[in-house]
């Protein structure tokens, strides 16, 4: 869906003033904050070894 489709969202961001930028499919590299939380993610499971993403959460 599209925002010509449905105008919610970038009426939501223009009352909010908020900028909307359209990044293309599989694009996690253009966003500079995706960096950082990669970065953290192998920072805080570096030399830890679960078995399945339940016993991650435990």
């Amino acid at each position: 869906m599209t925002t010509k489709q449905d105008s919610r969202v970038g009426d939501w961001g223009a009352a909010n003033s908020v900028e909307l930028a359209y990044a293309p499919t599989s694009s996690s590299w253009l966003n500079r904050v995706e960096a950082q939380f990669t970065a953290l993610r192998y920072f805080t499971l570096d030399g830890t070894d679960h078995a399945t993403t339940k016993s991650r959460a435990a």
